[in-house]
């Protein structure tokens, strides 16, 4: 077989092979066995190679070796740019943006090229697809035995899913299948696609509430009752929903946000050398009891932060996920302790190693939120896309919740650790929460009681005794949007031993004789909202008045980032870099002062809205409410405002002039 030269064939714009199969060796001397077409397309992204000819040509710059026996996709170029991207910035020790910015442009350029000519090129080779497709493979009799072997619970649902994606992934004899080769490729929704082939599963409604009935056909196949078509015109109905309100809101949060993180500006190329760090506690990859991943561990989020090493006294980048480092405690460069003495900027070091990504034009602040925001924006759009049979989070115990209750074996119900049973255990509800507990008087039989229509709890008043005190200790219940209910098994309790009132009219219940193997609050079933994801990360960021002196703890920047960090990445992919630049443009020298909190002794969290308004007012007049912003006495004090590159709308010659003015100072210093 013929052996030919990859770094020829790189370095000639034109592309001549005529053999189908051949050999390629690379420069570092590794050979590997490829295809004409795999070769061609490699060779777009090899014009890299032909502007920086000192680039070696390597086995991870063909796209055999990015595909990994994968089919080509549509992130396959960006992982192939990704690896060569990397190694000509190390090979040209290209690290500043200006070095950069020819390369970036570069890549566009490819990729705009790989989009117009491939796209012609592959026109012979595209296949149809039409439902006889769909038919071949719902009428598979591996994929007909399972999905007429399924049970209607939640459980063999998932299980279903399971066993026909792994047949759509590995079975060769559905290869040739154009349906097959879509889902392989990426290039559909595989939920979608299993919602067509396999089983629709629970609809829920607009709120989150999961019907109890689950749809056990597939769109194939067709709704051939009544039930089937009203319960699936709710995706319908979430999806028109859930594109008007809920997206405004997350739109506007999104504003909000990248007005007040504009005041970030920049990465200043240096190492600020603060020797103050950030204690992390690696979390590793969770999986649950199946042994799915439920949470792929911290590192997958802190790719590009330096740490210090304190055997050599060293920092290195997080890279991957290295075993060596879960449950550890790291010290992080953060931009929370940058000391770099311009406010507006943040070191490369404290920020990590995806500096060398942002370009000279970007502004800091404005790009970290919108990393966020985008997708908590397109999470809220793409609620009929994600749509698929729809499953309730299990509970998940606190250090706070633990102390207190286990949970049951489905995991959506609080049980009361029984070290309490002999501790005169009293629980009390606001009389609100529990509205229709009066009625269970009223009623000669509770089994027809829906538990649902009884009560809807966030906080509970737990109080027992010990051998020294009567202690009361307020728990939260409740989880992401789903308030927590009274058990069936609870109701029938109260319905013999019955409640009393305290001094404020709430409901406290004596658990004296209560079965302490028995759950007492159950979470109601209910999807997941990426709505409600969207709505708990503005409350965690810009909070309200009611929690300034919360947030004016000088713990509660870090406190907040590690709340924050949490949150966001239980369902989005968001580096922690960008968190960080989030959290420090929130943060003020004190409550009496809104300037950056870089050189401050003490700097605390505020209040969004608060800060907007003190700070420059180029963004509050971009905000809301520009009357009462333009009519306000505090806007004519004079005080210490951070500039914001807002400014220019509002002053346009004053900030050109001292843009000019720091220009010239500045040359003359070198």
């Amino acid at each position: 077989m013929l052996i030919y030269k990859a770094k020829e064939i790189a370095h000639s714009p034109i592309f001549n092979i005529q053999k189908d199969r051949f050999q390629i060796e690379f420069d570092d001397g590794q050979v590997i066995e490829t295809t004409l077409r795999k070769t061609l397309y490699s060779h777009y992204f090899w014009q890299i190679h032909r502007e920086y000819p000192n680039l070696p040509v390597l086995k991870q710059h063909h796209v055999q070796t990015t595909m990994n026996g994968r089919p080509l996709n549509s992130g396959t170029h960006i992982e192939l740019l990704s690896v060569i991207l990397k190694d000509c910035c190390e090979c040209y020790q290209l690290f500043l943006p200006q070095q950069t910015e020819h390369l970036l442009g570069l890549i566009y350029q490819i990729t705009n090229k790989v989009y117009n000519e491939v796209s012609k090129f592959s026109e012979p080779y595209v296949p149809s697809l039409d439902i006889l497709d769909f038919i071949e493979v719902v009428e598979y009799p591996a994929i007909k035995q399972i999905n007429d072997n399924t049970e209607p619970t939640d459980v063999s649902i998932r299980e279903t899913y399971s066993k026909v994606m792994d047949i759509l992934t590995n079975d060769p004899a559905l290869k040739h299948n154009p349906l097959v080769k879509a889902v392989n490729s990426k290039m559909v929704n595989a939920n979608q696609v299993l919602q067509c082939i396999s089983i629709r599963g629970f609809p829920s409604e607009v709120d989150g509430t999961i019907l109890p009935v689950p749809i056990m056909t597939n769109y194939t196949r067709g709704m051939n009752s009544l039930y089937y078509f009203v319960a699936e015109s709710r995706s319908a109905a979430k999806a028109l929903y859930f594109s008007e309100a809920p997206l405004k809101k997350a739109e506007y949060f999104a504003r909000r946000l990248q007005l007040l993180c504009m005041v970030v500006e920049s990465i200043a190329y240096h190492d600020c050398g603060t020797d103050k760090h950030l204690h992390w506690r690696v979390t590793p990859p969770q999986k649950d009891e199946s042994g799915k991943v439920v949470y792929p561990g911290d590192l997958k989020f802190m790719t590009g932060k330096y740490y210090l090493n304190e055997e050599d006294g060293k920092y290195y980048q997080i890279t991957r996920d290295d075993p060596a480092l879960h449950n550890k405690v790291l010290k992080i460069r953060t931009a929370l302790y940058c000391k770099t003495a311009n406010p507006h900027q943040i070191c490369e070091v404290c920020f990590g190693a995806l500096s060398r990504n942002v370009s000279q034009y970007a502004n800091i602040g404005h790009l970290c939120s919108a990393t966020m925001t985008q997708q908590t924006s397109q999470s809220v759009l793409s609620t009929k896309h994600l749509d698929s049979s729809s499953v309730s989070p299990d509970i998940v115990l606190t250090e706070q919740k633990a102390r207190f209750f286990t949970i049951n074996k489905d995991k959506d119900s609080y049980i009361f650790r029984k070290e309490f049973k002999d501790k005169n255990l009293r629980i009390v509800i606001n009389r609100d929460d529990a509205i229709g507990l009066t009625d269970i008087d009223n009623i000669d039989s509770i089994e027809n009681v829906n538990p649902n229509r009884v009560s809807a709890i966030e906080y509970v008043d737990i109080q027992y005794r010990t051998k020294n005190e009567e202690i009361a200790v307020p728990v939260s219940i409740s989880q992401e949007n789903r308030k927590a209910v009274l058990t069936m098994e609870f109701i029938r309790y109260l319905k013999v031993f019955k409640w009393r009132t305290d001094n404020r009219n709430n409901f406290v219940f004596d658990l004296t004789n209560w079965d302490f193997d028995l759950p007492i609050f159950k979470l109601p079933d209910m999807e997941y909202s990426y709505s409600d994801h969207s709505s708990q990360i503005e409350k965690i960021i810009e909070s309200s008045m009611r929690n300034i002196a919360e947030r004016s703890n000088p713990q509660s920047p870090i406190s907040t980032l590690q709340e924050l960090f949490m949150l966001v990445n239980s369902k989005l992919n968001v580096n922690m870099a960008a968190l960080e630049v989030i959290i420090y443009a929130t943060m003020i020298a004190n409550p009496d002062d809104y300037q950056m909190g870089r050189h401050a002794e003490n700097p605390v969290l505020s209040v969004t809205d608060t800060v907007l308004r003190n700070r420059s007012l180029s963004p509050a007049y971009a905000y809301e409410k520009q009357i009462e912003v333009i009519t306000s006495p505090r806007s004519f004090y004079k005080m210490a405002r951070p500039d914001s590159v807002f400014d220019v709308f509002i002053r346009p010659r004053e900030v050109i002039h001292h843009y000019r003015q720091r220009r010239k100072i500045a040359n003359e210093g070198r």
